[in-house]
């Protein structure tokens, strides 16, 4: 699985996981530690913003996606 965050300014970190491998609790809060520090490398602007981040999280339901009215 490929884990990637990005802004419209372009990926900003990724994370390839092993075959089997799932992100858990603990793999989600590395990924937010390794996401800020790679914000405050690549992104200079984020740190006159007093380092905070917005997230929006896509937690549609696969089974939802596309059925629609037609």
């Amino acid at each position: 699985m490929l884990c990637v965050w990005w802004n419209q300014k372009g990926v900003i970190y990724y994370e390839l996981l092993k075959l089997g491998e799932t992100v858990n609790t603990e793999r989600y809060q590395q990924q937010m530690i390794n996401l800020n520090q790679a914000l405050c490398e690549k992104r200079l602007e984020y740190q006159k913003r007093q380092n905070k981040v917005i997230l929006l999280h896509d937690n549609a339901l696969h089974s939802k996606i596309g059925q629609g009215n037609d």
